[in-house]
């Protein structure tokens, strides 16, 4: 409007000063506006958009307030001039600018008003002529105004109808590929939704694909008579729920997990991922796409692991070649807490030192992606990528790492979990596939449109799916399968469905899946197996097998099956690790039971023998007592809770410290008790009341399973920059297929139980895990008859 007006301004100031060569002042006031307007026009050119308009509109504004008090002030007609200085305001900046607009004419308004009351405004001046020039300006900006504003409406209208025509043309193609979508979707264990938003807020269901009657028990019209999504939320969740609505009405995308109540009364958790359809005219919520996953097996798993060991419940819910934690401490930066070295070891070569180099492995490339990675999951979010490593042989890999954080009471993050699984196999299949699926477009592309759509779609759903899907002919030959199927049952199971049977784990699995596939097939009836496979690095995984009959969509019309597999590895190694728990703690809880029951009995049975009753009572009390005092160190260290006061202490000395208070012990036995210790051991940096806890329970362990006249050895050495502690005893010693066991928790041998009560199977669990505190580790040889020799290897540096 500048540029248009400058021009205009131009002309009417030259024609003034001809038909009023008396009034030059006119001019001088043109001039002003006219150096006004350039200087609006270098602003604009700076960026500063805002300010030019606030400028121009002033300038206009005074421009008019001259012409109007020189022409008769509110008694003249061009007071009408405002109304132009109104509407340039509100077509430059808004409605709020030609606003204050309006109430400055007002209040000049009422000025030029008492200045005629009191004739203190100039006489007005000019001729027909002048008046006839002013109102052909105004008549040649006002009509400048609304050929511009024409203009614009004819575009937005031009606009809106070619949006018209393609949401046409996509509603015509989504109505051709929903039938297909169903059928994929009904073999997920999740429902994918569309419902439309009216403008009164009132929510319409449009689609409803997948799992749905079987996460909810309704059909598609049970569900909408009962009310729709809440009328089945649970009412501890609908608060939530409101919340997770006032974010699409606000155009946010909302990922929320809460209860719903099934129409047989179960309550199920559900996950729902909802996407907001915006209409930007009417700036309003239109509708909503998502899609909603059930994770009621995932929230109860979660839930029992909980109730008991919350580390083994973070690595356990992630199955990985390898994992790790870092510490993370209050100013951001994160430290090296422990690593599974073996593991960690057999996928990359390197040993632990080169854990503690962040992102020394990585390629070059993926270097900085993986340290982002890592930073975003120190400030709270759970991370994963897939990333390139180089490992110590020179060989380059690819490894899927996933991270989960740990909180303290206060919210804060004081420690992340990771798992890195290889996946260069499965990089090197998808490269396959990717090379196949190439060739196969080039196929496609050849055909119809509408089959190229249905392709795209099709993959999109198949590609994405972590559940294997294959479609089988009713001859059993396999038509289509998704990358998840090959990765889990490999290549040899690629052309006919019956070569299933031979990856699984035995014979009863087979028998157990052949007649469900047989029955399927035959009988067209859905059907649900668990089974178990081998998996191709050796390793027996769960699934949870589906069989589901449906009509082939091809020339021939036949039936078929799709056969759906989803991996439950995890739950039921979960299930597994809670029973072994609870069957070792009842066992070894129900012995000093037992036991004081006896002695209860006895007492009564026997009073006068009260001091030898109350002796024993008195050892199987203090046999709970060590339990529970036991069982409390170990849960402090699952938490980490368990502080280790690091200090400068001599090994030889609490070694020393421990064999004084055995020796008298062992000599009340007939045993004998050495002791030899290396006098070049350097000073430690250790928790020294830790280390002899640990040092407690090795010794008292072999002079509780060594017979009497035997000899038992304690030596200290310096070893390749290692403090070792050895004992060695002449016990009854471990069976070779016991030995890798004793290590666990409650776990006590045979021939142990039978020769020796008092123990409560945890103290070599405790050793190991103030050991591994220490950055050390433990270990342990022993031949049944000849005794054991357990060694523990201390680092002479200072603690990661």
């Amino acid at each position: 409007m500048m540029l248009i007006g400058a021009p205009v301004l131009v002309v009417y100031l030259a024609l003034w000063s001809v038909l009023a060569p008396q009034r030059m002042d006119r001019l001088g006031f043109g001039l002003v506006f006219a150096l006004c307007s350039g200087l609006c026009l270098v602003i604009a050119r700076t960026r500063y958009f805002h300010l030019a308009q606030y400028l121009f509109v002033g300038v206009t504004f005074a421009l008019a307030t001259v012409t109007v008090a020189t022409a008769g002030g509110t008694l003249a007609p061009y007071y009408g001039i405002y109304l132009v200085v109104i509407i340039l305001a509100a077509w430059l900046s808004g409605w709020r600018l030609a606003g204050i607009i309006t109430v400055l004419t007002i209040i000049v308004g009422f000025g030029m008003a008492l200045l005629l009351e009191n004739g203190l405004l100039p006489r007005p001046f000019g001729t027909p002529l002048t008046a006839w020039l002013t109102n052909t300006l105004l008549i040649s900006i006002i009509t400048l105004f609304s050929y511009t504003l024409g203009v614009r409406v004819n575009t937005a209208l031009k606009r809106v109808t070619d949006e018209l025509d393609e949401r046409k043309k996509l509603e015509t193609a989504l109505r051709m590929s929903e039938e297909r979508y169903r059928l994929i979707t009904s073999s997920m264990s999740d429902y994918t939704f569309q419902t439309a938003v009216a403008a009164d807020g009132s929510v319409t269901p449009i689609l409803i694909g997948g799992a749905f009657a079987t996460i909810t028990g309704y059909s598609p019209e049970e569900y909408i008579a009962q009310g729709g999504w809440p009328a089945i939320v649970h009412p501890e969740d609908r608060d939530q729920d409101s919340g997770d609505m006032e974010r699409l009405h606000h155009n946010q995308r909302s990922v929320s997990e809460l209860r719903i109540v099934a129409k047989n009364g179960d309550i199920r958790w559900v996950r729902v991922y909802a996407n907001p359809v915006w209409d930007e005219e009417a700036q309003r919520l239109a509708g909503i796409n998502g899609a909603v996953q059930d994770i009621t097996e995932r929230k109860l798993a979660e839930e029992a692991l909980r109730e008991s060991e919350q580390r083994y419940r973070r690595i356990s819910s992630i199955i990985s070649d390898y994992a790790y934690a870092y510490r993370v401490h209050p100013d951001g930066t994160y430290e090296l807490d422990w690593l599974t070295e073996d593991s960690y070891r057999r996928v990359t070569g390197y040993d632990r030192q080169i854990a503690n180099v962040p992102y020394a492995k990585y390629l070059p490339e993926d270097m900085q992606r993986a340290q982002q990675d890592v930073e975003e999951t120190v400030r709270g979010n759970a991370t994963s990528g897939e990333y390139r490593i180089i490992t110590q042989g020179g060989e380059q890999r690819w490894v899927s790492i996933r991270r989960h954080v740990e909180r303290d009471a206060a919210g804060r993050v004081v420690r992340f979990y990771g798992a890195s699984q290889d996946i260069t196999d499965i990089k090197h299949l998808e490269a396959e596939l990717q090379q196949y699926a190439a060739h196969l477009e080039q196929l496609v592309e050849e055909r119809t449109a509408q089959l190229r759509s249905t392709k795209e779609q099709i993959e999109i759903v198949l590609n994405h799916s972590t559940d294997a899907i294959a479609l089988i002919q009713s001859n059993g030959d396999i038509k289509t399968m998704n990358p998840a199927f090959v990765s889990m049952f490999g290549n040899q199971v690629s052309d006919c469905i019956e070569r299933i049977l031979w990856v699984l784990a035995d014979d009863s699995h087979r028998v157990l899946v052949g007649q469900a596939l047989i029955r399927a097939l035959q009988e067209q009836e859905p059907l649900r197996v668990e089974t178990q496979i081998l998996a191709q690095d050796g390793r027996e995984r769960d699934f949870d097998l589906a069989f589901i009959p449906v009509q082939l969509a091809d020339e021939s019309g036949a039936n078929g099956l799709l056969v759906s597999a989803h991996d439950i590895t995890s739950l039921k190694e979960i299930e597994r690790f809670k029973a072994r728990f609870v069957q070792d703690a009842l066992h070894d809880m129900a012995t000093p039971i037992m036991g004081l029951t006896t002695r209860l009995y006895l007492l009564r049975r026997a009073p006068d023998r009260v001091d030898e009753h109350v002796r024993a009572l008195e050892n199987q009390v203090q046999h709970l007592r060590n339990l529970l005092a036991d069982l409390r160190m170990l849960s402090q260290m699952d938490r980490g809770e368990l502080q280790l006061e690091f200090t400068t202490d001599d090994l030889n000395r609490v070694v020393r410290r421990v064999f004084d208070t055995y020796e008298p012990v062992a000599i009340s036995k007939q045993q004998t008790l050495t002791l030899t210790m290396d006098d070049n051991l350097p000073l430690l940096t250790i928790d020294g009341r830790q280390i002899e806890r640990a040092l407690v329970n090795l010794i008292s362990n072999a002079v509780n399973y060594t017979p009497e006249g035997k000899t038992i050895t304690i030596r200290t050495q310096l070893e390749d920059g290692f403090a070792v502690f050895a004992v060695s005893d002449q016990g009854i010693g471990v069976p070779p297929d016991e030995l890798p066991r004793i290590f666990e928790r409650f776990y006590r041998t045979d021939r142990a139980r039978k020769t020796q009560t008092s123990g409560t199977g945890l103290g070599l669990a405790i050793v190991k895990e103030i050991v591994e505190l220490h950055h050390g580790s433990v270990g342990a040889t022993s031949e049944v008859g000849q005794g054991s020799t357990f060694v523990v290897r201390l680092p002479c540096g200072s603690p990661l």
